[in-house]
């Protein structure tokens, strides 16, 4: 089950890190040729500074999607949701299914 995102290369992202937001990344999942809603799997994000995540890194996402019917993989970031703390960041995503589980890195997150 591939799943690719809506970009081609990982977003950069800057932000202070007295910032509290959403981190936002366009998903589409394939499965059997078709693409399906993402929205019933689980999905999960880990911030690391090198490295693969381990079972501890990883943090629940939220699934959105936009009034043209795009799915947006989420996680809320900053002093008053989950915060990494300030550095350079990348930003493994985690998509749970009843047969796969791509993990990728969606984002390169700079908190200053």
């Amino acid at each position: 089950m591939p799943i690719f995102l809506s970009q081609t290369s990982p977003v950069y992202i800057t932000r202070s890190s007295l910032d509290t937001e959403d981190i936002s990344i366009p998903v589409q999942l394939q499965l059997a040729g078709a693409y399906v809603d993402p929205t019933v799997y689980p999905l999960a994000f880990a911030f690391k500074s090198g490295g693969n995540p381990t079972t501890p890194d990883w943090q629940a996402g939220t699934w959105a999607s936009t009034a043209s019917g795009a799915y947006l993989a989420q996680i809320n970031v900053g002093p008053a949701a989950y915060t990494p703390g300030a550095g350079l960041w990348n930003v493994w995503m985690r998509v749970t299914t009843s047969t796969e589980i791509p993990i990728l890195i969606a984002a390169i997150l700079s908190l200053t």
